[in-house]
């Protein structure tokens, strides 16, 4: 028994993204079974992503940082190409806060919204939102925290226009998908200029080269502009 924990929570950093991942693509499959069991199957992923945070959350504060990367191991200060996530305390705080709220807005959408439908879809975007939020929380190089980034704004685009059958929440979705676009642009102009200096897009070998010169400036800039352009 004990050796499965060890197991879960060693690989709880991947299990938390890819169990909301994969249960947003089979959302759609269960649908056709029928509602109820699409709801249960929906409040089950999301509580396991939750049970995960909490793990992964418990193991930092008990054992200090995390490191996972996947397809290999990792050297403090080498060049990744790999995906890699890094989590500390805040990381781990701000995770449990990205997992238990949409475990709580699944909850209060049964009620909510049992007359509305395409529920599946909306469960989907509920589940691809919190995979992309939990991503970007976690990962440890600035090309995975655009890619997460993105799941997470174009979930949240389509959950904004999700009433289709209201113009001003169409007119909104499309709003923010322009927006979004923009903000995309600026991520990737300022990953342009990281990578062009520093020959990496490693977050921690970023942070212990950064001279903090004109270009640097710039590209922090953009990213935190894009980062408030997307919250809206």
């Amino acid at each position: 028994m004990n050796e499965i924990l060890d197991f879960l929570v060693l690989h709880s950093p991947a299990l938390v993204v890819a169990i909301p991942l994969l249960g947003a693509f089979l959302t759609v499959l269960v649908n056709k079974i029928g509602d109820r069991v699409r709801n249960i199957f929906v409040i089950i992923i999301s509580a396991l992503t939750s049970i995960f945070a909490l793990l992964l959350t418990y193991d930092v504060f008990t054992n200090g940082i995390r490191t996972y990367v996947f397809g290999g191991s990792y050297n403090p200060g080498e060049t990744m190409i790999r995906i890699l996530f890094e989590i500390d305390g805040m990381n781990a705080f701000m995770l449990i806060i990205a997992a238990i709220l949409p475990f709580v807005a699944i909850i209060y959408s049964w009620a909510f919204m049992k007359e509305q439908t395409g529920l599946d879809k909306y469960y989907t975007l509920i589940l691809l939102m919190t995979a992309g939020m939990i991503g970007m929380m976690m990962t440890g190089d600035m090309f995975n925290f655009f890619v997460f980034l993105e799941i997470t704004s174009i979930a949240s685009a389509a959950l904004i226009a999700f009433w289709t059958n209201k113009g001003n929440a169409v007119a909104a979705g499309f709003k923010y998908i322009v927006i979004s676009a923009i903000g995309a642009l600026f991520v990737l102009l300022a990953i342009a200029l990281l990578y062009g200096q520093y020959d990496a897009l490693n977050m921690a070998v970023l942070a212990n080269n950064i001279q903090f010169g004109l270009l640097d400036k710039m590209a922090l800039v953009l990213i935190l502009a894009a980062l408030t352009m997307k919250a809206g």
